[in-house]
């Protein structure tokens, strides 16, 4: 509790102080997006502003339901929430591979006996974007930083709230706006950004489901898509004929990211697991090949996916076992 001595003629005095102190204090989330009011200061001074859009000038290509991501990635007015994300997603690199430049365009609607600039923040979670927005009335850009990028693999989403502060005057909220940012440790191999750009889907695949977030090397990060893809993503070996499920061969193709993503189909063999590891990997910036042994003989008793140990792969097309003697007639 502050204590406050009360005066004759003090009345006027303790309001600004009061207001003073909340505006100080504003946590710059609890206004809507768009949404501010003049704030009066002491020295007089006024300010109001809303948050217009955000573009987030990264050099990689994101693709979206098959669509390259286009900026701004949000808008006032715009709805671009994806469930827990985006619509319009960004992509950076991690700390220090790259730049992390962001344009921000902020409405500023009141700014009387204002400094010419001032310190704008944005901030979800950790992550956290500054710059110096230029104080006039108008549409005003400001050239902000992310100011500590993420050493590892990350992601971001949700929605970011901004805000200035302005010298002598206070601290004024801007509103949120919907952002998704991920963070991978090189540029997605060719396939992706000669293309539409890296697919936000594998993206999220991996960041919910294959244990990759904050990795910061890339060998880890190819191991544990090579985890998922063996026993997190559901598949079984086909235990018939050893038959590719999703579109390559044993010399490659073109594998059918879209259907594996969604588990379109059960089975799977070898091609459709290195195509996987290959593509997933590659989409966080690791780049791998796959190899073609010729001849081959039997298999070693291993983890077969989705089976177990075996060292009789096509089981089920003669009614064996998944494991037999190593010179038994119907191992196959």
């Amino acid at each position: 509790m502050i204590p406050l001595l009360i005066v004759a003629g003090a009345a006027v005095a303790l309001t600004v102080l009061a207001v003073a102190l909340n505006s100080a204090n504003d946590s710059f989330s609890s206004n809507p997006v768009g949404a501010t009011t003049a704030t009066p200061c002491t020295p007089p001074c006024q300010f109001a502003g809303a948050m217009q859009s955000v573009t987030f000038n990264s050099n990689i290509l994101v693709a979206r339901q098959k669509n390259t991501v286009t900026a701004p990635h949000w808008t006032l007015g715009q709805d671009v929430t994806d469930g827990a994300g985006s619509q319009r997603p960004a992509v950076y690199l991690v700390q220090g591979m790259g730049s992390y430049n962001v344009s921000v365009q902020v409405n500023v609607t009141q700014a009387v006996n204002c400094p010419g600039s001032a310190d704008l923040t944005g901030r979800l979670d950790t992550l956290e974007i500054r710059g110096q927005l230029p104080v006039a009335v108008g549409m005003q850009t400001a050239s902000a930083t992310i100011t500590a990028p993420p050493p590892g693999i990350a992601w971001y989403k949700g929605d970011m709230a901004w805000g200035v502060d302005v010298p002598g005057c206070g601290s004024f909220t801007l509103g949120t706006t919907r952002v998704e940012i991920f963070f991978v440790l090189d540029t997605p191999i060719p396939v992706y950004q000669s293309g539409v750009g890296v697919w936000v889907e594998a993206l999220r695949l991996l960041c919910q489901q294959a244990a990759v977030l904050g990795l910061t090397v890339k060998r880890d990060a190819a191991a544990a898509v090579a985890r998922f893809c063996h026993s997190g993503h559901g598949l079984r070996y086909d235990t018939h004929n050893g038959a590719p499920s999703y579109g390559v061969s044993g010399s490659g193709g073109s594998f059918d990211l879209d259907r594996y993503i969604q588990r379109a189909a059960s089975s799977c063999n070898c091609y459709d697991q290195a195509a996987a590891v290959q593509s997933l990997s590659g989409a966080l910036g690791v780049g791998t090949g796959w190899d073609y042994l010729e001849p081959f003989g039997y298999l070693k008793t291993t983890d077969l996916v989705g089976v177990g140990q075996c060292n009789n792969p096509f089981f089920d097309s003669n009614g064996s076992q998944p494991v037999v003697g190593a010179n038994d007639a119907s191992r196959t």
